[in-house]
């Protein structure tokens, strides 16, 4: 089976209920191997590769990532940050 990249502009809970339960990738190490597996996938992962190459470097998008299992993922997810979306739909930093 082939793997899926998905680099979402608006964070949705629905497309990972699609794919059952995910797990979002937050250590520097799985990140940094996620990296490099991406890239040995170019062109087809190069949305999602971005979006990784960017948390490894700061994380200034305020990003995250979910994979469907890990490390034999098939299915790879960038999306905003789910704290993120949470705090602007309560209206959280708002004047």
């Amino acid at each position: 089976m082939d793997k899926t990249y998905i680099c979402l502009a608006v964070p949705t809970q629905a497309i990972a209920t699609c794919f059952g339960k995910m797990l979002v990738l937050n250590c520097s190490m799985k990140l940094q191997m996620l990296e490099k597996m991406l890239m040995q996938n170019f062109p087809k992962s190069h949305k999602v590769y971005g979006a990784v190459l960017n948390i490894n470097k700061g994380n200034p998008f305020r990003k995250e990532v979910v994979v469907d299992s890990w490390p034999d993922f098939k299915v790879v997810i960038a999306r905003q940050q789910i704290e993120l979306l949470r705090w602007c739909q309560l209206g959280v930093g708002r004047e």
